[in-house]
């Protein structure tokens, strides 16, 4: 699985909103305009290409890889969701 954190800028309120509802199918919103994501190398495939169907020039749409080391590092202050994280199972 990939740690992916995405970071957009959309000046049209249409194609944000178009763009964070197909997000809400590969991650989770943590922040206004960003998302962290654990996904397959064919789903973040998938999802970019969703992604450059809805974007246009002027828009601005940033992935950030993380390691799992770099997991470790993550700080996070106030009310915050933990998504990157190893699965769960609960029997």
């Amino acid at each position: 699985m990939r740690n992916i954190v995405l970071a957009y800028d959309i000046t049209d309120d249409k194609r944000r909103l178009k763009l964070f509802k197909t997000l809400e199918g590969f991650g989770t919103p943590v922040q206004l305009s960003v998302f962290e994501c654990r996904l397959s190398d064919t789903n973040l495939l998938i999802m970019k290409r969703k992604v450059e169907k809805i974007i246009k020039k002027e828009d601005s749409v940033i992935f950030y890889e993380l390691c799992p080391r770099c997991l470790q590092k993550i700080e996070r202050l106030g009310t915050v969701k933990r998504v990157l994280q190893d699965d769960v199972i609960v029997v």
